[in-house]
């Protein structure tokens, strides 16, 4: 029976555990010696965000979060603590990994709509993420299996948060942590592992 007993980074030095989560979006190709993975189903799902600041000596534009929708489409302003504003996000499929121009045009049109003073700020970032989604953008999570079908002991997959992944986080967190200690985490485990189970888009013969 395979069994994962930690991680040999790419400098030939090996981190020891009795458990391993993979959480890396988007890549988990980066990794050799892994059971055929699930991730193959990913896609991904690209998003433009917008960093913004205030002039310096400015009073706060936001001391919230502000959510709303544009014709339509979403858009958020998130203010941090150091004045900058965050704004975004796009959501779009297609083969641009940098940042869409007409996506950034949406951002800053759809801002100021919600909050006109947008149009003071300084703009100090443009960049786009790729986002790890899945056929039916519901996240996979669960322990990986050997090519014989049997559960890979300490090798657990935890992806696919699609566009939603920071909201999700804590609960795939909660669940992922569950499966280590065997743990309740206060939801119903069974339910969400059998809604992420990994391989539910992988038929057998």
């Amino acid at each position: 029976m395979a069994t994962a007993g930690g991680v040999e980074l790419a400098v030939g030095s090996r981190i020891a555990s009795r458990h391993t989560i993979l959480a890396t979006g988007l890549r988990s190709d980066l990794f050799s010696g892994l059971p055929a993975s699930p991730a193959a189903v990913l896609r991904p799902v690209h998003g433009d965000i917008l960093r913004a600041r205030l002039p310096e000596g400015s009073a706060p534009l936001l001391e919230r979060t502000i959510r709303g929708v544009v014709n339509g489409v979403p858009i958020y302003l998130v203010p941090r603590a150091d004045g900058e504003i965050v704004i975004g996000a796009t959501s779009r499929e297609d083969d641009l990994a940098g940042a869409s121009a007409g996506g950034v045009y949406r951002l800053l049109r759809d801002a100021q709509t919600l909050v006109p003073a947008v149009c003071d700020l300084e703009l100090v970032e443009v960049m786009a993420r790729a986002r790890p989604g899945t056929p039916d953008d519901v996240p996979l999570l669960g322990r990986l299996r050997d090519g014989d079908g049997a559960g890979v002991p300490g090798l657990i997959l935890a992806t696919g948060g699609f566009r939603h992944g920071v909201l999700l986080a804590p609960l795939l967190a909660d669940a992922a942590a569950a499966l280590v200690t065997g743990d309740s985490p206060g939801t119903d485990l069974a339910g969400v592992l059998r809604a992420t189970d990994p391989y539910r888009f992988h038929t057998t013969d």
